[in-house]
């Protein structure tokens, strides 16, 4: 396994207390009402400038809509899947995002707009993301993408194409990801003072809604503790101030122990799903950038 630190930047630091500042009091928890938190994450993203230099088409693979980005050129694809606890979020909340991971990657990014918690719980999300790869995988070089909740399902995933013995992807790129429903790791409760957006009683309450009836170790719905033998490349990116920092640590671990390729990425000072801090903050510009550069390496290697 490849540890690397990578140290915060004035620039960033102060961004990152920005937010703090900005986000005081928000944290989502069990007390908010979830369609207040659609909403609120609903307006965010429609304040957020559009994609500009990318191509975008509103599509079905199967029956799954997706947003396919194009960027000049490109060569390879991967498919995204957005963070949002498995309760909220949409393709279209994170197209900027998805749009910015096309262009660092010189990729087509099909961000899948799967099913959400709690009117579709597991295994709703997990069949859509399949779904899309049964339609794609088999195309061209092809990688996954994933932050946080979509972090946890792009792992799920992986461990699905293994198990299934579908085409395998190119590379796997997690960031901030959710991996172990569990909620026993040390940093859900030692980060939680750190944390800006998360918290150990609204991901408790939002890990009900998606697992329903199933065991929260149950390997299906906590892919950290699934078989991860035979895993492409990964690349996992996590910052030091979050509460999932050890789903982090404990993806890395199992997959080097399955003597797996993974570079583990730790960025100092920085919380959960920062490269959607934007500008302000030029990690979160460089973290994509990683990813970029991650997905363009292995994809060039699969051809």
């Amino acid at each position: 396994m490849r540890t690397e630190i990578i140290s915060a930047s004035p620039e960033g630091l102060k961004g990152v207390a920005e937010f703090r500042a900005m986000l005081a009091g928000q944290l989502d928890d069990a007390d908010t009402d979830l369609a207040v938190r659609r909403a609120r994450l609903a307006a965010f993203a429609i304040a957020a400038a559009a994609p500009t230099g990318v191509t975008i088409t509103d599509k079905l693979l199967g029956n799954v809509r997706v947003l396919q980005i194009d960027p000049p050129n490109w060569q390879g694809q991967a498919v995204f899947l957005h963070g949002g606890a498995y309760v909220l979020g949409s393709a279209d909340t994170h197209l900027r995002t998805a749009a910015k991971y096309a262009l660092a990657s010189g990729a087509r990014v099909l961000s899948v707009d799967y099913r959400l918690a709690p009117e579709h719980p597991y295994p709703a999300a997990l069949n859509d993301a399949l779904e899309v790869w049964n339609e794609v995988g088999e195309l061209m070089p092809s990688a996954v993408i994933g932050d946080s909740a979509g972090g946890g399902l792009a792992l799920a995933l992986s461990v699905e194409i293994l198990r299934k013995r579908l085409p395998v992807s190119a590379a796997v790129a997690l960031i901030s990801p959710w991996a172990d429903l569990t909620l026993t790791n040390d940093s859900i409760d030692a980060m939680a003072t750190a944390e800006i957006m998360l918290s150990k009683r609204g991901l408790e309450k939002d890990a009900e809604r998606y697992r329903g009836s199933i065991d929260a170790s149950d390997p299906v719905v906590s892919p950290a503790l699934a078989d991860l033998h035979g895993m492409p490349p990964v690349l996992i990116q996590v910052g030091t101030d979050e509460i999932l920092f050890d789903d982090a640590r404990l993806v890395a671990d199992r997959i080097d122990a399955a003597a797996g390729n993974v570079h583990l990425q730790i960025w100092d000072g920085m919380t959960h799903a920062w490269p959607a801090y934007g500008d302000a903050v030029p990690e979160a510009g460089a973290s994509i950038q990683a990813v970029g550069s991650f997905c363009r390496k292995w994809l060039s290697h699969k051809e």
